[in-house]
């Protein structure tokens, strides 16, 4: 019988459980540099079938909701490690935005991705992301003051270096005018600094604030749906075609088929 395992990647842990399911069965603390060595990457992927599933990973096909900032060389490392080595039959990359949004039953809205160190703001707009007008910034909730400076004399010169009043401010009027509606009227928060939260409901009345549950689940839904299911997918890559072209799909060139 085949596995169907979801995992879930971000800047600072692993979750990872079987698709389907309304939870995971594990969450891995490990910062993201996990993926810049590959003897690290084979054993942080050959524990998620050893120690966590308990399954064969060759009886597996691996769907992975991914940070849309992961570098390609980090996906090609996980699925050289995935097909070369741990013999899985396929893998799908999701963004996790989507994955959010598809466990939040959410088809119009901003995504809000805070973590200590980074900021990342994507526009949904009936479950395509709108990644033109996407922002982001290496501002992250360690630095709360950012929350309180005034923006009537800021520069945005430096993008990278917005807080996310600015970086709200700017996506605002970068929207085209019949969209900003539709996307601004549902903000889908994924942080945990409850600081965060309490200024983005404070700051924006007139919106509906989301506190999200997370991409896994999400991810999980999709996978059910679809993979699950013997839907095509054209986020699919099995090992017969990495071998052969040794290529995995960027989720930018599929993103008006999602």
């Amino acid at each position: 019988m085949t596995v169907v395992a979801v995992v879930d990647i971000s800047s600072s842990h692993i979750e990872v459980g079987l698709a389907g399911h309304s939870r995971s069965v594990a969450k891995i603390q490990r910062d993201i540099e996990w993926l810049d060595d590959d003897m690290l990457t084979y054993k942080t992927c050959r524990t998620w079938f050893q120690d966590v599933l308990l399954c064969d990973s060759k009886d597996a096909k691996v769907v992975i909701s991914e940070p849309l900032w992961l570098s390609m060389k980090r996906k090609l490392r996980i699925s050289k490690v995935l097909f070369n080595r741990l013999r899985v039959n396929s893998i799908t990359f999701l963004p996790n935005c989507l994955g959010v949004f598809i466990g939040a039953g959410i088809k119009n809205g901003l995504y809000i991705e805070v973590d200590a160190q980074h900021t990342e703001l994507i526009p949904v707009f009936e479950g395509r992301l709108l990644d033109l007008f996407s922002q982001s910034s290496k501002v992250g909730y360690d630095d709360m003051s950012s929350l309180q400076k005034d923006l009537s004399n800021v520069t945005l010169d430096d993008t990278d270096e917005l807080s996310l009043p600015m970086l709200v401010s700017t996506l605002r009027k970068k929207l085209p005018i019949d969209l900003r509606n539709a996307v601004l009227k549902q903000l889908v928060v994924v942080s945990r600094n409850n600081v965060v939260l309490s200024y983005l409901k404070e700051q924006n009345k007139d919106a509906s604030v989301v506190e999200s549950l997370g991409s896994w689940i999400g991810t999980s839904i999709y996978t059910w749906c679809n993979l699950m299911k013997g839907l095509p997918d054209d986020l699919e890559v099995k090992r017969v075609d990495f071998e052969q072209h040794g290529k995995i799909p960027d989720w930018s060139l599929h993103k008006f088929e999602m």
